[in-house]
């Protein structure tokens, strides 16, 4: 039965007096007029007034305390989140660059994405897809990848073989050289579930990021030592290209951020210079990713590969700088947009008085952190409108100065679209302009540059409101940081971001190297990853990922070690009895899975959940 929420507001003004003057010839015996024209009686009345706003206030949160509350815990109200996607484009008129800013519409209407970055188009197409011997190019070829749990159901490959091992390498084949020694080339490379790797990149960041600063702030040696957040925690690869006779050589300025294919992502480097024909097929054009080190807990799969990828987001440029009049000089003047709604910091407002243009008014989305003198302005996304300071918010535009803004519209759930939605380059002037100046020539039509997107957008959220904002607060608040109790370090050890760690188990007071003695202090970490589906142990570098996560959040006595489980094999002699209905084949084979089932490291048990760590059988 839930709590009630007492009401604080209980008591009026009169109430408040009343219980004042009653304490009077108790407390001051000497004191008896108690008429209105006595001053004591007046000043009695007035802190009862203040008194009963007080207590009305306490029933009552306004949304900027609300607001405030969720700030203390690090926790903003998230505006509109933009959508973004990842496209492939073919050129007839290759090579060439497509700038950043571009505009993507669907097959008819207006322009709905743009391109967040230039791209080198390259001539080349790509031909032949082998994965660790395996020619994968009929399932690589296809133009739907989904996106999301969606795209778990597209047909996976695995780029390095089902075992991969130093050496396991796949194999681009391309029809002609990739383009000009130095160019830029893009790659990318879609998972079996965008969606969660999404999700993934970002923790990983973040952990990479959290790491970069400890070590800035303390002593040398004092924090663990920063890793690109784009390498794997044990495998590593190398892209090289085939320049003849049977030799590779490494390409130059390669940046992978899909962390040795295991996540999606994309895969830049430059055009290599002396790139021929070659093994494995004498008539393509070849590069390849080859495993140099580490291992794969569970070998990755992916849905697609593909050349001249560009990212695109649900945010685009309006045509030209909107005016919107003169200011009038009043307070909490506001100003609607032509276009909604509008993108979320994407806002420039110049405001020209007859001393020039100013360029320093920022947009904010609340009035809370503005103060008096503050060129701040008010942008509702949704409406698509500005409002101007009131003096004691923010400033008040000038009386008569003209107003003029660039923005972007977009945002929103409305930007997750589905895949191949995106389908052409759209006719407007800004593409045409924007195409000119980095080709010096006409926008092509359609029929000369194709565009595909592979995935669904992703990541287009409308603005929270406050109540989601508090429950986050509340969750940011109650979240698991550290690893105080063993329960702790087991939830933490299975939240490792980007290692597939299924199962984990701590036991305290036990030292891996003094299994019979109790050391106090000691808390050993049993882990057992998600692959493989037989036997399934961590490998050397799996276990140190874990005991680096573990160690930045242990408290500081405790002792942290951590260890692959160790699996007892045993026997099982039992007599089936059939009925002879069923053949006794058929019977041995389903007692077999049955005990295989039940018996399963991961997902056996008595609650199908994994057979509970250290129990008898």
């Amino acid at each position: 039965m839930p709590l009630s929420i007492p009401a604080l507001d209980n008591r009026d003004f009169d109430q408040i007096v009343a219980e004042g003057r009653g304490l009077l010839p108790r407390l001051a015996p000497q004191w008896t007029d108690y008429n209105l024209s006595d001053p004591g009686i007046t000043l009695m009345e007035l802190l009862g007034s203040r008194l009963e706003h007080t207590l009305y206030r306490l029933d009552r949160t306004p949304q900027a305390l609300a607001r405030n509350f969720a700030s203390r815990v690090g926790v903003q109200a998230l505006p509109s989140q933009v959508a973004d996607t990842v496209l492939l484009v073919s050129a007839a008129n290759a090579p060439i660059r497509l700038p950043a800013g571009m505009q993507i519409g669907a097959a008819q209407g207006d322009a709905i994405f743009q391109t967040a970055e230039a791209l080198a188009v390259s001539a080349a197409t790509l031909v032949l897809v082998i994965a660790d011997g395996i020619d994968v190019t009929a399932a690589n070829a296809r133009k739907d990848v989904g996106g999301g749990a969606a795209s778990k159901t597209a047909t996976a490959w695995r780029p390095f073989g089902a075992d991969p091992k130093i050496g396991s390498v796949i194999h681009l084949g391309f029809d002609q050289p990739l383009g000009a020694p130095g160019k830029p080339v893009r790659l990318y490379a879609w998972t079996t579930d965008p969606a969660a790797d999404r999700a993934v990149r970002a923790r990983l960041i973040a952990e990479a990021e959290a790491i970069a600063a400890e070590a800035a702030a303390c002593a040398v040696g004092c924090a663990a030592e920063a890793v690109p957040w784009t390498s794997h925690y044990s495998v590593r690869t190398v892209w090289e290209f085939h320049r003849g006779g049977g030799a590779w050589a490494a390409l130059d300025g390669v940046h992978d951020a899909t962390r040795a294919l295991s996540l999606s992502g994309a895969i830049e480097f430059d055009a290599p210079a002396g790139h021929v024909v070659g093994e494995p097929d004498p008539t393509r054009f070849f590069i390849r990713c080859r495993i140099t080190r580490g291992s794969f807990e569970c070998p990755p799969q992916l849905c697609k590969l593909g050349l001249n990828a560009v990212a695109a987001a649900h945010a685009v440029d309006i045509a030209a700088a909107e005016t919107l009049g003169a200011s009038q000089g009043h307070a909490l003047e506001r100003h609607p947009l032509a276009a909604a709604p509008v993108v979320p910091h994407s806002t420039a407002l110049v405001i020209t008085t007859p001393s020039g243009p100013d360029t320093s008014w920022q947009e904010v989305e609340t009035w809370d952190a503005s103060g008096a003198h503050d060129h701040h302005y008010l942008l509702d996304a949704a409406a698509a409108s500005i409002t101007g300071g009131n003096g004691a918010r923010a400033s008040v535009w000038p009386a008569g100065a003209t107003l003029t803004i660039r923005y972007r519209t977009g945002s929103g759930a409305a930007g997750n679209l589905a895949a191949g939605t995106l389908a052409r380059l759209v006719d407007s002037t800004l593409n045409t302009t924007r195409y000119q100046a980095a080709n010096g020539g006409a926008l092509p039509d359609a029929a000369k540059l194709a565009l595909i997107q592979p995935c669904a957008a992703l990541g287009g959220a409308d603005a929270e409101d406050l109540d989601t904002t508090q429950a986050r607060a509340y969750d940011a608040a109650f979240a698991l940081e550290r690893a105080v109790t063993c329960a702790d370090v087991e939830r933490l050890a299975k939240d490792v971001p980007g290692v597939p760690v299924a199962r984990a188990r701590a036991l305290a007071n036990h030292h891996p190297s003094l299994p019979c003695i109790d050391a106090a202090g000691c808390i050993t970490v049993i882990v057992v990853p998600a692959c493989p589906d037989y036997r399934p142990t961590p490998s050397a570098d799996c276990l140190a990922a874990v005991r680096t996560y573990l160690d930045r959040r242990r408290t500081l006595t405790t002792e942290l070690h951590v260890q692959a489980a160790c699996f007892q094999e045993f026997a099982i002699s039992a007599t089936l009895c059939s009925d002879g209905r069923v053949p006794a084949v058929a019977l041995q084979a389903v007692a077999r899975k049955a005990l295989a089932d039940f018996f399963h490291p991961l997902r056996g048990g008595p609650d199908a959940d994994g057979w509970p760590i250290g129990r008898d059988i």
